[in-house]
């Protein structure tokens, strides 16, 4: 039997589009960052930010704040390396509007990364 290809919510539809990829901030202690964030508008209304990062340095277990400004979008766990997660609010996550916007990576209070999100 194929595999039938399920229907597609017309309702998450992406309507827009914003990426930044991660740059090492000039004081940071972890010279190598990597990865990149998304924020994404759906034509429900909903919204979703994906934040993957690659920090090799970085403590297995180490906070990381995601920052707008002074606002904290989110904290995220490091394992391996490697920060992930995603916030939807479809799932109740409370999430900003970050199209063009600057965030930064936060480890203690110190800057590590930083990007702008454009259009993609």
């Amino acid at each position: 039997m194929p595999f039938r290809k399920r229907p597609r919510d017309p309702a998450r539809h992406k309507t827009e589009r914003f990426e930044g990829w991660w740059h090492v901030a000039a004081a940071s202690p972890y010279p190598n960052v990597g990865g990149k964030i998304e924020w994404d508008g759906f034509a429900s209304g909903d919204s979703e930010i994906e934040l993957f990062a690659i920090v090799p340095d970085l403590p297995d277990g180490s906070g990381v704040a995601v920052m707008w400004g002074d606002v904290e979008v989110m904290t995220v766990t490091a394992r391996g390396g490697v920060l992930k997660r995603d916030l939807e609010t479809k799932d109740g996550d409370d999430v900003p509007r970050l199209a063009g916007e600057q965030v930064e990576l936060r480890h203690q209070g110190v800057v590590i990364a930083r990007t702008r999100l454009d259009p993609d």
